[in-house]
C-alpha cells in the first residue's frame, strides 16, 4: 500500500499558508467595506470634494469654527440683577450651507454696561477660555468639537424634514445673572415649539461668563422635579474667564415633547471680597439626525417633588434631620406595560464631604480634627485641593457630573403590578472598631446631594401588563477590611497615621419577565460588581498627607441569550498633598495629582452611547455599523502650589497670595469592535485630545477625530492669562482645602 503520511514541516507550511490567506481574506473584507464600497447619500455627513485625501494628516470632515463672539455680546456685563424671566422664548434662526457658527442664545437678547469691576474707559481685559475635556457631539447639521476654544463643527448634511426650509429649531431657555441666589433658582417655562416635530435629537449649550472672585457652586438643573443637568462653576479671575457646555440630552425627550417648568438652581454669594457673579445663556437646538439613542418612553423623578408646587430644586441633602431620601410613587404611576426600566442617581458630595477621599477612619477623628467616610467616586472642583491645577482646563466631569445606572428591569414584575412603591437612596460610609473591624454606616458627614429618576421603555400594547415569576435577590454583606496605625513623636504627640480599606460587594438579582411580545418570559438578570482599596497615610504631625484609591467595578445586564448592557469601569486616584508654614506667616500647599477614569460599555444604557457623531462622518460611518460599543479613557497628572499670604481668612487669599502649576490632561473615546476578522483591533480610536497647561497657559493642545488631526491643533501657547494667580487674581479655595488634610489651619477657619 502506498504511504499517503504528510511531512510535519509540509503540514505546518500548509497550515501557514491557509492562516495567511484567512487573514488576508479578512482584511480585504474589512477595507472594501470601509472605503471602497458604494456608499449611500443618507448615512453620512458629505465632506468637500477637494480635501478627500484619506492620507492627509487633518480631518477632512472638520472646518473651524468662527470665536464665540455672539455667545459673548448676548450675555449681560452689569453686576445688577437682570429681569425677571418668566417666560423661555424661541428663535428660529436660518441654517444654510455655509453655516460655521451654531448660535448659543437668541437673537432677541441685548447687552447691558460694561463690568464694574473696573474703572469707566479701561481697558478690556483678556477673555480666558475656560473648558473641558469632551468627545464630539451631534449638533444641527454637523458635528461640534466640544473644546472651548472656539470650538469647531463638521461638514452638512441634508436639512432636516421639520426644518421648515432651513430654519434652525432652538429655544431660550434661560438668560439669568446669578449673584445672590441662595434659596433663588432661576424659575421659567417651557413650551416645546411646533418645529421640535418628530425630531430624534436635542443639544443644550450653556455658555457663562464671570469676573471677580468667587468659589465654585454646584449647579442643577431641572424639569420640575426631575433633574436633568448637574454642573458646576469655573471659578473666575481678576481678568473675565467664560465657558461653553454642550451636552447631548436626547435621552429625556419625551420630557423636552411636554409643557415643562424650568427650575435652574446656582446657589451664589457675594461680598465685598466675593465679588464674582455668573451670567448664564442656554439654549437647546432640536433636529433629527442618524443613531440617535432609543430615548425612555417615560421618566419618573426620585426627588423630594418640591418644584411643582414651591419652584425650589428638589434634591435630598443628606444627612438630614428632616427628611430621608425616599420617593413614594403613588398607585398608577408607574406604567403597568414596561419592558425595560433604568434607575439613574447623581450624589455629590459637598461641605465636609467634598473631599471624602482624603478623610480618615472614623476612630481617628480626633487624631487630627477630621471626619469620615467612604464612598465610590470622587469629582475634584475648580477651587479644590490647589485652584492652579484646574484653569483654564477644568477638572473631569466638573461641567458635567455623570450620574450611577442601575438597571431594575429585573424588578419589573413587581413595580408593573400597578400599587404604590417606594424608593430610598442611601450614602453609606466605614464605621471602625479602632481600625480592626469596619462595617456599613449611614453616619456620613454633612453634605451630599442625591436625587434620581427612572427611565422606562414601555411596550406598543398600551394595554399590556407586565409580570415575573419570582424574584430571586443573591447578595452577601460586603467584604470590608481595614488597618490603621499610628505613632508619636518624642514629645509624645501624634507623627504618622497610616490606614487601608478595601470593601468588595456583588449583587444579582434574577426574574423571568413576561411582556406582550413575550409572553412565555425572558430571563432578566442585572449583576453589580463594586470595589474600592485606599491605601492612605498621614505624616509630619498631619502636614503630609498621601492617598491612592483604587475603584473599579461592573454593571451587567442579560436578558435570555442577550447582553444589552454592560459597563466596565475604573478610577484610580493619587494625591500627594503637603502644608508648611513659613517664616513671614504665610502657609504653602504643595499638591501633586495623578487620576484617571476607564470604562468599557457594550450595548445601549439610558443615556446617549457618543457614536451618533461618528456614524456621521464619512471617515467612521461604516466602523460605527460594526462596533459593538464604546471605551473612554481620562487622565489629569499635575503639580500645583498655593501660597496663602498673611491675612488670608476662609479660603479667601489676601494681597500677596499666589499659586501656580502644570496640569496634563489626556481623553480618548473609542469604539469596540464587534468582528471576529483576524488582526482587527478590538479598540479603535474615534476621537482624542491631549492639552498641558502651564501656570494657566495651554502650552500644548493636540486632538484627533478619525485618527486626523483637527485643524487648530498646536503645540505652541495659544491661551494666556499670567496674571490670574497673583495677589487678588488668585482664585478663590474651597473650604475644605482651607480644612487641609482634615484639619482646621489657624486663621484660615474662617
Amino acid at each position: 500500500m502506498e504511504d499517503t503520511t504528510i511531512d510535519g514541516w509540509q503540514l505546518i507550511k500548509l497550515l501557514s499558508f491557509l492562516g495567511f490567506c484567512i487573514s488576508l481574506l479578512g482584511w480585504v473584507i474589512f477595507i472594501s467595506s470601509r472605503f471602497l464600497l458604494p456608499r449611500s447619500t443618507s448615512d453620512a455627513l458629505p465632506t468637500e470634494e477637494g480635501i478627500l485625501d484619506f492620507y492627509s494628516h487633518v480631518a477632512v470632515d472638520l472646518f473651524p469654527r468662527e470665536p464665540q463672539e455672539q455667545a459673548l455680546s448676548l450675555l449681560p456685563q452689569s453686576s445688577g440683577a437682570l429681569p425677571s424671566v418668566e417666560s423661555v422664548s424661541t428663535s428660529a434662526t436660518r441654517l444654510n450651507s455655509s453655516l460655521t457658527t451654531i448660535p448659543t442664545a437668541s437673537s432677541t437678547s441685548s447687552s447691558t454696561s460694561t463690568s464694574d469691576t473696573g474703572p469707566a474707559g479701561a481697558t478690556p481685559t483678556a477673555v480666558l477660555q475656560v473648558f473641558q475635556l469632551d468627545a464630539p457631539i451631534m449638533g444641527p447639521g454637523r458635528v461640534v468639537l466640544n473644546d472651548g476654544n472656539g470650538n469647531s463643527s463638521a461638514g452638512d448634511i441634508s436639512t432636516d424634514s421639520n426644518t421648515e426650509g432651513g430654519a434652525l429649531c432652538q429655544v431660550t431657555l434661560m438668560e439669568h445673572e446669578f449673584k445672590d441666589s441662595f434659596g433663588k433658582p432661576f424659575v421659567g417655562n417651557f413650551t416645546p415649539p411646533s418645529c421640535v416635530g418628530n425630531s430624534n435629537t436635542v443639544m443644550i449649550n450653556f455658555t457663562v461668563q464671570s469676573q471677580g472672585r468667587q468659589f465654585d457652586r454646584l449647579a442643577i438643573m431641572f424639569f420640575r422635579d426631575t433633574e436633568v443637568f448637574r454642573t458646576s462653576t469655573a471659578e473666575p479671575k481678576k481678568s473675565r474667564i467664560v465657558w461653553t457646555y454642550m451636552k447631548d440630552m436626547s435621552h429625556l425627550m419625551s420630557l423636552w415633547k411636554t409643557s415643562q417648568k424650568v427650575i435652574f438652581d446656582l446657589p451664589n454669594q457675594t461680598n465685598v471680597n466675593i465679588t464674582g457673579t455668573y451670567m448664564t445663556s442656554l439654549t437647546a437646538t432640536f433636529f433629527s439626525a442618524p443613531e440617535s439613542v432609543n430615548a425612555a418612553s417615560v421618566i419618573l423623578p426620585l426627588s423630594t417633588n418640591r418644584g411643582s408646587n414651591e419652584s425650589l430644586p428638589s434634591t435630598f441633602t443628606i444627612p438630614s434631620s428632616t427628611q430621608n431620601a425616599t420617593t413614594i410613587l403613588p398607585e398608577g404611576t408607574f406604567p403597568r406595560n414596561a419592558k425595560r426600566a433604568i434607575a439613574s442617581i447623581a450624589a455629590t458630595g459637598q461641605g465636609d464631604e467634598e473631599f471624602w477621599w482624603q478623610n480618615v477612619l472614623s476612630s481617628a477623628v480626633s487624631t487630627y480634627n477630621s471626619t469620615g467616610g467612604v464612598l465610590f467616586g470622587n469629582i475634584i472642583f475648580t477651587g479644590g485641593v490647589v485652584p492652579a491645577f484646574w484653569s483654564p482646563m477644568v477638572g473631569m466631569q466638573a461641567f458635567d457630573l455623570k450620574e450611577s445606572e442601575i438597571d431594575v428591569t429585573s424588578w419589573l414584575g413587581l413595580l408593573c403590578d400597578g400599587k404604590s412603591h417606594t424608593f430610598e437612596m442611601k450614602v453609606v460610609g466605614l464605621s471602625d472598631d479602632a481600625g480592626r473591624t469596619a462595617v456599613l454606616n449611614q453616619g456620613v458627614g454633612s453634605n451630599w446631594v442625591v436625587s434620581g429618576k427612572i427611565f422606562i421603555w414601555t411596550d406598543t400594547n398600551t394595554s399590556a401588563i407586565t409580570t415575573s415569576d419570582r424574584i430571586n435577590v443573591s447578595s452577601s454583606p460586603p467584604k470590608i477590611s481595614i488597618s490603621q496605625t499610628a505613632t508619636q513623636n518624642t514629645t509624645g504627640g501624634n507623627d504618622t497615621l497610616i490606614y487601608t480599606t478595601s470593601v468588595h460587594r456583588s449583587l444579582t438579582i434574577t426574574s423571568n419577565i413576561k411582556t406582550a411580545e413575550y409572553p412565555n418570559g425572558r430571563v432578566a438578570v442585572w449583576t453589580q460588581t463594586l470595589s474600592q482599596a485606599t491605601n492612605n497615610a498621614l505624616t509630619s504631625q498631619g502636614n503630609i498627607q498621601v492617598n491612592t484609591h483604587a475603584t473599579s467595578g461592573k454593571d451587567s445586564f442579560l436578558l435570555s441569550a442577550e447582553t444589552p448592557y454592560t459597563n466596565t469601569y475604573s478610577y484610580p486616584l493619587f494625591a500627594n498633598t503637603s502644608v508648611t508654614n513659613l517664616r513671614n506667616g504665610s502657609i504653602r500647599f504643595d499638591a501633586q495629582i495623578d487620576r484617571s477614569y476607564h470604562s468599557e460599555i457594550a450595548g445601549q444604557g439610558a443615556s446617549p452611547s457618543g457614536l451618533q457623531p461618528f456614524a456621521n462622518l464619512a471617515a467612521s460611518s461604516r466602523l460605527v455599523e460594526t462596533l459593538a460599543g464604546t471605551t473612554l479613557t481620562q487622565t489629569q497628572t499635575g503639580n500645583a502650589t498655593l501660597i496663602f499670604a498673611p491675612g488670608s481668612s476662609g479660603g479667601v487669599a489676601a494681597n500677596g497670595s499666589a499659586s501656580f502649576g502644570t496640569l496634563v490632561g489626556t481623553a480618548r473615546f473609542g469604539g469596540r469592535s464587534s468582528q471576529g476578522i483576524l488582526g482587527m483591533e478590538k479598540d479603535e480610536e474615534l476621537w482624542y485630545r491631549m492639552v498641558g497647561v502651564v501656570n494657566a497657559t495651554v502650552r500644548e493642545d493636540v486632538q484627533r477625530v478619525n485618527g486626523k488631526d483637527v485643524f487648530g491643533s498646536s503645540r505652541v501657547a495659544n491661551a494666556s492669562c499670567s496674571d490670574i494667580y497673583i495677589g487678588t487674581g488668585l482664585g478663590l479655595v474651597d473650604v475644605g482645602s482651607a480644612r487641609f488634610l482634615g484639619r482646621n489651619l489657624a486663621g484660615m477657619d474662617g
